[in-house]
């Protein structure tokens, strides 16, 4: 068995080299450290241990720089990360970054930069356009002022026609989404769930060399009542799982971000990452079960179920920590 799963592990890395398009390793998981009372949760180790020492890197807004002004705090919280692999700057299109007279050095980024992190990206936004996604001047600007570094935009709809020239000059982007929504139709695709747009996002990235990061709020729907959050985050694994072929669901352009912003009125806290040896409806539990997910030693072959969203929701598999806990509950 052990010969068998080694010698699949080697055909498909030189299927990935030989075809080309999405690496076939797995979906990375970033931290998003939060603001207002969500960041100032992360200043102490203790209820994100496990999801501290296994994530693939860090998410930081603007807004978290505001709440923790110091930068002592700044690297306490940092300092709780294991790998230094990845660190995402996200800021807004404004003069105090983009301007004549802007920040130096701009401070989302020096965090990184001051706490070694290998490779920092830069994910900029402009909310006066639609679905906030930079313009192809504004992109062209932000190449001369931070030469080096790679850009993503965000979006909250995902239309590769109407985006053609955005998408040219970026190297992937962010895709945000409320978790509790993904099931419903978009007005925007009044022919498609969310879900099915985000599948035809992550598809296209991958197969034009652009990498896309999942950024997942919980929304505004009741998130803190019930589980609703990690119970939705859960479901949203096993349906893009179920939604996405092998070359895709396991590629390392590929980010998966849970995010407890706009918290105070959400009230999703951030940690602890469990309750009773289950995860905690937190933005550190919906974390896990994605770290979780990904790390199961069949995750490789579990894809059975293809291209049928109709389906998804019959997918069997079970999400709980691997130290027990309760099953998990579809709603």
């Amino acid at each position: 068995m052990l010969y068998r799963q080694r010698f699949k592990v080697i055909l498909a890395l030189l299927a990935a080299l030989v075809f080309g398009g999405p690496s076939a390793f797995a979906y990375r998981v970033l931290i998003h450290v939060g603001h207002a009372f969500t960041a100032k949760e992360l200043r102490h180790s203790d209820g994100w241990k496990e999801v501290a020492a296994r994530a693939d890197g860090v998410w930081v807004p603007y807004a978290w720089i505001r709440t923790l002004k110091s930068p002592a705090e700044q690297d306490t919280v940092l300092s709780h990360v294991k790998s230094r692999a990845f660190y995402l700057a996200a800021f807004h299109w404004s003069p105090i970054f983009v301007g004549d007279n802007r920040k130096l050095p701009n401070p989302v980024i020096d965090a990184g930069r001051r706490n070694g992190f290998h490779e920092i990206w830069c994910m900029t936004y402009d909310e006066s356009r639609y679905g906030s996604t930079l313009s192809t001047t504004a992109i062209q600007r932000f190449r001369e002022i931070y030469p080096g570094y790679k850009l993503i935009s965000n979006l909250r709809v995902f239309k590769s026609k109407r985006f053609a020239a955005e998408l040219a000059g970026l190297d992937g982007l962010s895709y945000e989404f409320n978790v509790l929504d993904y099931r419903r139709l978009s007005r925007h695709h009044p022919e498609q769930k969310k879900l099915d747009n985000v599948v035809e996002a992550i598809c296209w990235c991958l197969d034009h060399g652009k990498t896309i990061f999942l950024l997942l709020p919980p929304g505004d729907d009741r998130p803190s009542e019930d589980n609703r959050y990690i119970e939705a985050m859960k479901q949203l694994l096993r349906d893009l799982d179920a939604d996405l072929a092998d070359r895709y669901f396991q590629s390392d352009r590929l980010f998966l971000v849970p995010a407890t912003y706009n918290c105070i009125k959400r009230k999703v806290h951030n940690t602890p990452e469990k309750r009773q040896g289950t995860y905690a409806n937190t933005g550190m539990g919906a974390a896990l079960a994605a770290i979780d997910y990904r790390d199961q030693p069949n995750f490789t072959q579990s894809n059975q179920i293809k291209k049928n969203p109709e389906k998804s929701t019959g997918d069997p598999k079970p999400i709980n920590p691997p130290d027990g806990g309760k099953g998990m509950q579809s709603k």
